[in-house]
């Protein structure tokens, strides 16, 4: 059965989906405000749950390597906060491991054609 247009893209163009979805969590979560609308923590979820679902889809192969830089990145992330007047709360940390973990089960939760690596993976 052939893929779908959305998945046929994602293979395509998943890596650049990711750095665009990275660079965009990097701003957000180094801006010098605190208060960015919503809840903190479900912001940290969601976050995590794209990049590690365009992770996964962009790199399956590799798929425990780059969550663990991703959890590595979301620690990083809250330590940087220090510098730029943030709060640094390691309760966040926690929500992007939520958000990564839930982007981990959600993947086995896809039909198994959606998960193979498409041919030249």
């Amino acid at each position: 059965m052939p893929e779908s247009r959305g998945l046929a893209l994602l293979r395509g163009h998943g890596s650049l989906l990711f750095a665009l979805a990275l660079a965009g969590v990097l701003v957000l979560a180094l801006l010098p405000v605190s208060d960015q609308g919503g809840s903190d923590k479900l912001n940290h979820v969601c976050a995590f749950l794209v990049l590690g679902l365009l992770a996964q889809c962009s790199w399956p192969a590799r798929r425990l390597r780059v969550f663990a830089g991703l959890l590595l990145l979301g620690g990083v992330i809250e330590i940087a906060q220090h510098f730029v007047g943030r709060d640094t709360a390691w309760a966040d940390w926690l929500a992007d491991a939520g958000g990564l973990l839930f982007a981990f089960l959600l993947w086995y939760a896809l039909p198994a054609r959606w998960r193979a690596p498409a041919a030249g993976d």
